[in-house]
């Protein structure tokens, strides 16, 4: 596979060459951290023209990835709408649009909360409260039943269960999820296709987190925002939405490092030196710059976003400089398949049967085919197949309960999500190695089987445990009689 490449004539070979390098440089900074993605796909556009659209192999632009906390962009985005509609106001009590789910005894701080406090993360909650409702049947009633220690716009706490119920919000309002309500109001007049929501147990959209949109989709929001509500000369959202929600309505001031601590508005970010953003954790990126009319648009596995935000403004920084020499190797990730000499392993062909697990697998094997490594597995109603190259990266595409990455444990639902990526594998010292490179999120998969002739043994490892739950970073079965 090739690296996705696309530099304006204008654009500096050195400045890009100089930002992989400055990504890079992380890695080597940070020995300790075992994993070493930093860039999946970076686009830049600039007073409306495409300046860069990179994508190292075998990532796409057009991969539809979960962008986690960018999300919340979308969402805030929904309100917005659903105010110029009429549908709502920011200025609506959350009492007065829930009145059927108040608890028996409505506290004061409740009475005050308005849709703005929940928009700017200014509730009056002391943490995030999404992992208290996400599991129950009615997040609604149960969100409201939380204590809230502050008075509303009194604290401002990071709290992707606010956007949660921003979500029910417009479920209320419009009758849809905010999937839906977007599909008919955004999406169409954005050109963007092919979106996929994860949701809670009682079936709102995750909200905060779970979107799965492609790089080409974050930048046109971008664009939207960039020119105040209006895109390809269509008023979308409304010039006062777009300047209320971009601009300082909470303070930050004690929430990290500058880009971080310098003002929250309506679910987006006031950036430290100009503009603003929405992002997401491990490196997902919408970041709109007014003063060089610049929207970047970034997915990747990046553990320090503040580094991050320094590298991309320095590259937007000095994107049309003039090279004094031409820059041939511009140091873009090769993101090379694993391969393997060794050719044999116990258990290859054999039939295990799986031990209890929360994956629900029931029966799994590992062989080779031909210079390829399947493995096959079953959760008891469909049969799914992986197949890994040698040397090459082969498609996949698989679901399960647990088995794709999360953010964190804390927001693991019940849903049953799709693994979709590329395959290589590796026999060393006669254990067969399987390596996922996923294209619909940030993470990967690393399968390390240990088989004999009667038992198996499988370490699932993404190189950070939190992102697994603990019981599905392990997988134990004994051989099936007659199985292979």
């Amino acid at each position: 596979m090739e690296h996705e490449i696309y530099l304006h004539k204008n654009v500096s070979r050195r400045a890009v060459r100089d930002f992989f390098d400055t990504m890079a440089e992380y890695r080597i900074q940070n020995p300790h951290l075992v994993i070493g993605e930093y860039v999946h796909t970076i686009q830049i556009h600039q007073k409306g023209e495409c300046m860069l659209r990179i994508a190292p192999a075998p990532y796409r632009c057009t991969d539809k990835r979960e962008v986690y906390s960018l999300s919340k962009s979308f969402t805030s985005t929904a309100i917005g709408l659903a105010q110029d509609e009429g549908i709502l106001s920011v200025e609506d009590y959350i009492v007065d649009i829930f009145a059927d789910k108040l608890p028996e005894a409505v506290p004061e701080n409740l009475k005050k909360m308005k849709v703005r406090h929940v928009l700017s993360m200014n509730t009056g909650h002391d943490c995030c409260v999404f992992p208290k409702v996400m599991n129950e049947d009615d997040l609604v009633k149960a969100w409201l039943a939380l204590p809230i220690p502050y008075e509303p716009g009194t604290h401002f706490a990071y709290n992707t269960g606010a956007t949660l119920l921003l979500g029910a919000i417009i479920r209320a309002k419009t009758g849809l999820d905010t999937l839906d309500y977007l599909g008919i109001k955004l999406f169409p007049k954005l050109g963007i296709e092919g979106v996929s929501w994860t949701r809670v147990k009682d079936g709102t959209s995750e909200s905060g987190t779970g979107l799965h949109i492609a790089n080409d989709d974050i930048i046109k929001l971008g664009h939207l925002y960039l020119n105040g509500g209006v895109y390809n000369g269509q008023r979308i959202l409304s010039e006062e939405w777009v300047r209320e929600a971009t601009k300082a309505h909470s303070d930050n001031s004690g929430n990290g490092s500058k880009d971080w601590t310098s003002g929250y508005g309506y679910q987006f970010w006031v950036n430290h030196d100009d503009g603003f953003r929405g992002d997401g954790a491990m490196g997902q990126l919408c970041l709109v710059l007014p003063e060089s009319q610049t929207v970047v648009a970034v997915q990747g596995m990046i553990a320090d976003m503040q580094y991050e935000m320094d590298a991309v403004t320095t590259l937007v920084k000095h994107l049309t400089d003039q090279d004094d020499t031409y820059v041939e190797d511009l140091h873009i990730p090769d993101y090379v398949p694993y391969s393997t000499t060794e050719t044999t392993f116990n258990g290859n062909g054999t039939w295990y049967v799986a031990d209890p697990n929360p994956m629900e697998i029931t029966r799994f094997r590992l062989r080779t085919v031909e210079d390829k490594l399947e493995f096959a597995f079953s959760d008891g109603k469909h049969l799914h197949t992986v197949l890994a190259g040698n040397g090459e990266w082969i498609p996949c595409a698989f679901f399960g309960k647990g088995v794709k990455p999360k953010l964190h444990d804390f927001i693991r639902i019940e849903e049953v999500e799709r693994v979709r990526g590329f395959a290589s594998y590796e026999i060393k010292d006669g254990k067969p190695m399987l390596f996922i490179r996923m294209n619909n999120a940030s993470h990967h998969l690393f399968y390390v089987f240990d088989l004999t002739e009667d038992h198996a043994h499988v370490k699932i490892d993404t190189h950070r445990d939190w992102l697994l739950r603990d019981s599905c970073q392990r997988l134990s079965g004994h051989t099936y009689p007659g199985g292979k």
